[in-house]
């Protein structure tokens, strides 16, 4: 039945009109939206600061009970009255596109500092409010390249973060091709996703193992996880760029002339760019191109897949088969990557334990070395910072780990949710800056208490820290 009766919903849509706390047409009346998509509801008034209080006040509970990281906010473009009245006196001709600005910023204010907003629509100042996509799309190497245009000049506007439904959002599903080439520049975007429209009888969803039951196509899985990992290989790199850009005001999908603007050639070039200021892609967006012609800037490039070094100012041939995104690595670039134990793109491995000791072992013993030369920062930094990470990268082999979304980002993200019973022993490893060797013994003790620790290391650690102890 539809519509179904919802008593509560009832309720606050009578108080919110009693209240005035909505949009109002010009002769006062509460403003509907037409019919169509979310046709007949009502807008709340987000320049109204007494009716973003009342909204956002039945929604905290999302963000204190149920832990919600952020909020998609879907939609905002519906003023389309030039004469709608606002609570701050503004008219509809001037709210159409400062709308979805007013209520991305109401919700961006709500969730907080450490949380995000996913919009689909903004304008003139949106730039401050993180995260944006391309809206519904259907699925075409059309619609392809335009998202990639879209792309570069959200990004050359100030709004860097910026993804797209892979493959489309809505219509026909997408051929397997298409859906390939889209994973693989959205691998290299600066949000990688896939998300469709919800029509059961349809069955449209875009899921990789989806879309390899509805088309038959065997390679889907298999490449959506080598670029899915290649993701998880690229984040270190994609997190250091994205400190650099908000810091510095620079776009992460960059426009070939943004970085070069003496080299007239790549003025009308819109199908590649740079990703973060090392990485230069060149997505394949023709369907059935099996090579395509690429132009490299000046300097040397390095191809990211061969090694091929190529040199620049020049344009170059390049096979791309399916499954393959042609990328070049700048001159002088270092890429901080998240690679397994054999090193090898497209596989995001499990930790590997003896390292991780090894790594933990080598910072305490380091620590130690710069503390006893009075370099205490870096000693601090050594020991309570890089030591203790490798100790928080095998929690899960010692406790099992309460159910909890974890940051990709930031393995020590909710860790005292995570893992509570090792979560109390925190507090001996991070002493503070004065006792990095107290922080040094409580951290080789807990090692030593879960893993085999070389009796070496042990030795040289526990003398060192104990000599520093007495000679304070």
């Amino acid at each position: 039945m539809w519509p179904v009766r919802h008593e509560q919903h009832e309720r606050d849509i009578e108080y919110a009109i009693s209240q005035g706390y909505c949009v109002k047409n010009p002769d006062g009346t509460p403003y509907r939206i037409t019919d169509g998509w979310f046709g007949q509801s009502l807008l709340l008034d987000f320049t109204n600061p007494e009716a973003r209080a009342w909204w956002f006040k039945k929604r905290r509970y999302l963000l204190e009970d149920l832990k919600v990281d952020g909020f998609k906010t879907d939609g905002g473009e519906f003023i389309f009255d030039d004469h709608l009245q606002f609570y701050d006196g503004s008219k509809g001709d001037e709210m159409r596109n400062l709308y979805p600005v007013k209520y991305i910023e109401a919700y961006h204010e709500f969730a907080g500092k450490d949380r995000i907003t996913f919009s689909r629509a903004g304008y003139t100042g949106a730039q401050k409010y993180p995260l944006y996509w391309g809206g519904d799309q259907t699925s075409s190497f059309r619609t392809l390249k335009s998202l990639l245009i879209a792309g570069l000049s959200m990004n050359i506007s100030g709004n860097p973060f910026w993804g797209w439904d892979l493959a489309g959002f809505s219509g026909d599903i997408p051929t397997p091709e298409l859906y390939v080439r889209s994973v693989e520049m959205a691998t290299f975007c600066p949000v990688m996703q896939f998300h469709s429209e919800s029509r059961g009888a349809e069955n449209w969803d875009r899921s990789p193992w989806n879309m390899q039951a509805r088309t038959g196509d065997e390679r889907i899985i298999d490449l959506y996880r080598f670029y899915a990992n290649l993701r998880m290989n690229l984040l270190p790199y994609i997190y250091n760029e994205a400190i650099y850009i908000s810091t510095h005001g620079e776009p992460l999908m960059r426009p070939l002339f943004y970085d070069y603007p003496e080299d007239p050639r790549v003025f009308n070039i819109e199908d590649q760019y740079l990703f973060g200021r090392s990485l230069l892609v060149a997505p394949v967006i023709v369907e059935g191109a099996r090579q395509r012609k690429i132009y490299l800037p000046r300097g040397q490039w390095t191809d990211f897949w061969t090694g091929k070094v190529y040199s620049g100012e020049s344009y170059i041939n390049y096979p791309c088969d399916l499954g393959k995104i042609p990328v070049f690595i700048k001159e002088r670039s270092v890429l901080p990557l998240n690679l397994n134990p054999d090193f090898e793109l497209g596989d995001f491995g499990e930790i590997d334990l003896t390292r991780a000791v090894g790594e933990g072992l080598t910072n305490l013993y380091v620590g130690l070395c710069r503390f006893a030369r009075g370099e205490k920062l870096t000693a601090a930094r050594c020991i309570q910072n890089e030591a203790l990470a490798q100790v928080l990268a095998c929690a899960h082999l010692i406790e099992e780990e309460n159910s909890c979304y974890r940051d990709v980002f930031q393995n020590e993200r909710r860790f005292e949710k995570r893992f509570p019973r090792l979560a109390r022993s925190l507090p001996q490893m991070i002493q503070g800056y004065e006792k990095s060797p107290e922080s040094a013994l409580a951290i080789l003790e807990f090692m030593e208490t879960f893993f085999e620790i070389n009796p070496y290391m042990k030795a040289l650690i526990t003398n060192l820290a104990h000599e520093l102890i007495r000679n304070r």
